[in-house]
């Protein structure tokens, strides 16, 4: 019986791993759920180096230091525009709020890093859904004045950045939940990470990074309606963050 035992064990694991491995065009064909998210996928991280062999877990990094690099990227770009002349007023509010979004993502991406790293998934999904919020903002702000971004394929590629590591996490959760679970040999007991609705932060840790300075913002003469629809999306954020402690 518990050599039985055992010979499950192994070929759970085994399944575990083959989940967990395979080339990079395997791995993005189960994270994206459509031709053009598997495309993105490979191109995005086929330059990366050891992505090829990288399984779910490392890829989810790659991913995260991606949104990072761009991250940085855009929020330069967009510096560099509010610096030209020519622009309306109504441009060069939207340049200001993007760089204030951005800079907020911006602060959260080594926490992001970190918790990609520690298999922190539930903080992780939070957090980066916080950076893709940021991203819809500075979109919303030049929408506000009729307007569109100037840089729209940085900012696309940014947005889907981040709605790709966030796939690579939730594929790594499901994969986590497989790890089968021993009772009776403890010392051979597999960690399991469980799903966001079955855990809570650690003690004396909030759920995420929802920090919004409105009156900052209202300061500097940005667009209420703006500052409203932000503070709506985060508070309904929080209500998701809270239902998961909940549940």
């Amino acid at each position: 019986m518990k050599i039985l035992f055992l010979i499950c064990l192994l070929f759970a694991s085994f399944r575990l791993l083959h989940a967990s491995h395979g080339s990079l065009e395997e791995t993005c064909k189960k994270v994206t759920n459509s031709a053009s998210g598997y495309e993105f996928c490979v191109t995005s991280l086929q330059v990366v180096p050891g992505s090829q062999t990288a399984n779910v877990y490392n890829l989810t990094v790659m991913v995260t230091e991606l949104v990072k690099t761009n991250l940085t990227y855009a929020y330069t770009k967009y510096q560099e525009l509010s610096k030209q002349s020519g622009w309306t007023n109504d441009t060069l509010k939207s340049f200001h709020v993007c760089l204030e979004v951005y800079s907020d993502a911006s602060m959260d991406m080594d926490g992001l890093i970190g918790q990609a790293k520690s298999k922190d998934y539930y903080a992780f999904e939070i957090t980066m859904t916080g950076v893709r919020i940021d991203v819809s903002t500075c979109d919303e702000a030049f929408e506000e004045g009729g307007e569109k971004t100037p840089i729209p394929k940085i900012d696309n590629d940014l947005a889907d950045l981040a709605g790709l590591a966030l796939a690579f996490a939730n594929f790594s959760i499901d994969i986590s939940k497989q790890t089968p679970k021993i009772t009776k040999t403890p010392s051979l007991q597999l960690p399991i990470h469980p799903r966001p609705s079955q855990r809570a932060p650690p003690p004396g840790q909030q759920a995420g990074p929802f920090f919004w300075d409105n009156k900052a913002m209202m300061g500097n003469g940005i667009i209420s309606n703006l500052s409203r629809r932000k503070m709506s999306k985060l508070s309904r954020l929080l209500m998701k963050a809270t239902s998961f402690q909940r549940s």
